[in-house]
């Protein structure tokens, strides 16, 4: 729920669009228990993992190359933060309509299990990584 509506990322079968890929679409409902309907388009993205919004227009997705944002509920997606191959995502979440985080995880060529930490404070057009003690 966002600015009192219900927002959800739908998709399809995995490898629906091409290897790897699943077509998703942004739905919301002008209030709870109201029909859904689509607002934005049908978009290919590699391997979804994650989804959250901050409000009913701006959200942000995390999938294998990286998190995404849309600023007008999936009429069009931006890259906003790029990862390495073989990056997987653990957490993404809005706690306010501006501040997010995103926590992500990438195995190196030695086996190692590196994270990252990623916050925005403008919902989500600009992520900054974090520093961990």
């Amino acid at each position: 729920m966002r600015d009192g509506k219900p927002v959800a990322l739908c998709g399809e079968s995995p490898s629906s669009v091409g290897p790897g890929e699943t077509l998703a679409q942004v739905y919301t409902a002008p209030h709870l228990g109201g029909r859904f309907s689509a607002s934005g388009k049908d978009t290919p993205v590699p391997n979804p993992q994650r989804f959250a919004a901050a409000s009913g227009r701006d959200m942000a997705l995390a999938a294998a190359p990286g998190l995404g944002a849309t600023f007008n509920a999936g009429g069009s997606w931006v890259p906003v933060v790029k990862t390495p191959a073989g990056s997987f995502w653990n957490s993404l979440a809005f706690v306010s309509p501006t501040v997010g985080v995103a926590v992500g995880s990438t195995i190196t060529q030695s086996s190692q299990l590196v994270s990252h930490v990623y916050r925005t404070t403008n919902a989500g057009r600009r992520w900054t990584a974090l520093t961990l003690p």
